[in-house]
């Protein structure tokens, strides 16, 4: 398993417009205020939803102090009806903000692309649900940003692996002869991945000493076990990290097992 570092700065780019675009690593936030406009671009543009105090935002993009967001399922999203039949886009068209050609695109969607249609009164316009990985913009000040990528646990807790599925429960010496290449695997062929999150410590049978973790607002989630280079998964403890392997699921677990190939720290 090959590990090396990753130096992740943040990357500057001028566009037609002009403006500079600053790209870093995705963040999570809350909102600070007791109401907070989403805008279909970062300026005073077309407003397609708003969030209110509390509510959580995962920032994709930072610009001049704007953050571009993921949208949220409730946003308005409208395109022109001619180019929506039997609930999938028939050619290419601008998605926007509002019912009329004078309203700001998010973007284009192609020929083919499926679309959840949520009112069709307007013959004309009709509004949809927002495509995946659709996204708006917000006032940056107004965010109370958690960087994941600074973020140590509270208290290194650890992942309890369970134990290993055999004919005889009971026998200790039957479980201490399976290693993470002999569980009994539900997928013959493995599934190539790309995973990011936090190594945290486990325990349990089968010579399984580390799972991976996603971190969402203040607590840690396993998101799968990870076996491979013991050395280098432990020099990652406690680190964000970057993944590639292979997955196999595990009969009677309900998380999956990775042999990862290649991992990455991100600072």
């Amino acid at each position: 398993m090959k590990i090396r570092p990753f130096i992740l700065g943040a990357i500057t780019i001028s566009v037609m417009s002009g403006a500079l675009i600053s790209f870093a690593a995705e963040r999570t936030g809350m909102v600070k205020v007791h109401r907070l406009n989403v805008r279909v671009r970062p300026g005073q543009y077309t407003v397609v939803g708003t969030l209110a105090r509390g509510d959580k935002v995962r920032i994709l993009e930072e610009q001049n102090g704007w953050y571009r967001i993921a949208l949220s399922s409730d946003a308005a999203v409208w395109v022109h009806g001619d180019f929506v039949k039997d609930g999938k886009i028939v050619s290419r068209v601008n998605l926007r903000s509002g019912p009329g050609i004078n309203y700001n695109s998010f973007g284009v969607a192609n020929a083919g692309q499926p679309v959840t249609v949520i009112d069709d009164k307007n013959k004309d316009w009709i509004k949809i649900a927002p495509l995946p990985d659709m996204s708006a913009w917000v006032a940056a000040e107004f965010i109370a940003v958690d960087d994941v990528s600074t973020v140590k646990p509270p208290v290194a807790g650890t992942e309890t692996v369970p134990a290993v599925p055999t004919d005889k429960t009971e026998d200790k010496q039957v479980e201490q002869q399976v290693s993470p290449d002999t569980l009994p695997f539900i997928n013959e062929n493995p599934e190539a991945v790309s995973k990011d999150g936090f190594v945290l410590k486990a325990s349990g049978s089968a010579g399984l000493t580390h799972a991976l973790c996603r971190y969402e607002f203040g607590s840690y989630t396993p998101v799968c076990y990870l076996y491979g280079d013991t050395e280098a998964l432990d020099k990652a403890v406690e680190k964000q990290v970057k993944i590639k392997g292979l997955l196999r699921w595990v009969k009677g677990w309900r998380l999956p097992v990775v042999k990862v190939e290649e991992l990455t720290i991100t600072p």
